[in-house]
């Protein structure tokens, strides 16, 4: 069956790749819109859609081993609200790394620095594969050990996870970024839509502990067959180049570099806003709905299969309008999303199938197209010198702010836990409820902020 199912995820992925390289002219691919013609689209540099196969099967691995099934079989060990909101932050806390780690780029060359961290951290969710099958532990023994292998996991991946991105900027061209962008999420949301179609398959409304053992195997294997592409990609040879990349530049010429401060503080409110909807949707559905495993993962599907959809219209107008209009047009969205969940947990809206669908669906394409537009104005906006630093302060300051977030609220929502009361006409305010409008709030100044954001490519001659 799960061949199947990645055979089949296969297949689409590349009949779309191959399907016309890129659409951004036809009278019916944009409609009235002023989309650029591009009468010979530039082809993809040799080997880079090697990348999208790694996405797509890292994805599998991490949506799983760092997402909504994980959080699912935390919860059945007992863990707490703020032991969840732990569990979602050991990912971009341990981001930190990326600072020192950014001065041995130049000496290994990013595939090999990436390559060894992930075929590392490989090894503890195969580990983690055993942990449900331990009959002689208790709930709390089996819970420290997923504990301590998901920090293991985190920590190799915040060693050499600040390569990506100076990786994929140099050896994806400028003119070409939107493009690929947009196929890659596709192919990352693609491996995420497997990966809880597979969970949502094997696990049921109470799960056994063989099955969590089965979906952290499949995880284990996407993980492995990822490598396989990765070690495929083409490498950054110039030698130069990386010495340029790896440049230090002072921490506090960083810090005040405009676009880059601006940026930052964007994410920043953009992440206390958002950073922690997908652990604690998962609580409040089934904590206060009842909802069985199954069908939390295959809503949580979803929502990455309705961002897949979207993606190539997304990228499209990328093009056309740039980062910030697309940011915008994705935070809107986001702001719909978010008012539909608090007037769930208000008991506004009743918990039926189509109000979650339409909330999850559009959570899935208010993502995919921030996520999109961020990773290019990100992109755009970084210079060439100190490129390496640049990056990994950027990721190592909103990760730390996506870190905390999590802890935040979920120590939040445990010490809210008694509070009940009604107001209004029948609106019924609980720890949830305050917690989504909370965020509705946040997410709406998420909005007003994006406003200020640059997006201009930075002159040859900035922060020399």
């Amino acid at each position: 069956m799960a061949l199947f199912l990645l055979s089949t995820l296969n297949i689409c992925l590349l009949s779309t790749s191959l399907r016309g390289a890129w659409k951004g002219s036809g009278s019916g691919a944009c409609w009235a819109l002023p989309v650029k013609t591009l009468s010979q689209p530039v082809p993809f540099p040799p080997g880079v859609t090697n990348a999208n196969w790694f996405s797509f099967y890292n994805a599998v691995s991490f949506q799983i081993f760092l997402g909504s099934p994980m959080i699912l079989y935390a919860k059945r060990l007992g863990a707490s609200a703020t032991l969840l909101g732990v569990i979602a932050s050991l990912t971009p806390l341990l981001v930190i790394f990326q600072i020192p780690a950014a001065h041995h780029l130049q000496r290994f060359g990013y595939r090999r620095f990436v390559l060894a961290g992930w075929s590392t951290r490989n090894l503890c969710v195969f580990a983690v594969v055993v942990v449900p099958l331990l009959g002689f532990l208790t709930d709390g023994w089996k819970l420290a050990l997923v504990m301590g292998f998901l920090f293991l996991f985190n920590l190799l991946r915040g060693i050499t996870s600040g390569a990506w991105l100076p990786w994929l900027t140099e050896i994806i061209p400028e003119e070409i970024r939107p493009r690929f962008l947009s196929r890659d999420q596709r192919f990352l949301q693609s491996g995420s839509v497997a990966a809880l179609l597979f969970c949502g398959l094997t696990l049921q409304k109470e799960s056994q502990p063989w099955e969590f053992s089965l979906v952290f195997l499949f995880s284990a294997i996407g993980g492995a067959i990822s490598l396989h592409y990765l070690s495929r990609m083409p490498d950054v040879q110039k030698a130069e180049t990386l010495k340029k990349n790896g440049t230090l530049v002072p921490w506090r010429q960083i810090v005040t570099y405009p676009p880059f401060a601006r940026l930052v503080g964007f994410n920043l409110l953009l992440t206390f806003a958002t950073g922690s909807l997908a652990v604690f949707t998962v609580a409040f559905l089934k904590d206060s709905v009842g909802m069985g495993e199954n069908h939390i993962l295959y809503l949580m599907a979803m929502s990455f299969i309705a961002g897949v959809g979207l993606l190539d219209w997304v990228g499209r107008r990328l093009e056309v309008f740039g980062s910030k209009r697309i940011l915008s047009w994705g935070l809107l969205l986001y702001l719909g999303v978010v008012a539909g969940w608090t007037a769930l947990a208000l008991g506004l809206i009743a918990p039926g199938i189509g109000p979650l669908l339409l909330i999850f669906a559009g959570s899935g394409i208010a993502g995919a197209s921030i996520n999109l537009a961020n990773s290019h104005l990100l992109m755009r906006v970084m210079p060439q010198r100190g490129r390496s630093h640049f990056f990994a302060f950027y990721s190592v300051i909103t990760s730390l702010g996506l870190g905390v977030t999590p802890i935040i609220w979920g120590a939040c929502l445990d010490a809210m836990k008694g509070v009940q009361f009604r107001m209004g006409s029948g609106w019924e305010w609980n720890h949830y409820s305050i917690y989504f409008a909370a965020l509705l709030v946040l997410v709406g100044a998420s909005f007003f902020a994006c406003r200020g954001v640059d997006e201009k490519q930075p002159r040859a001659s900035e922060v020399e």
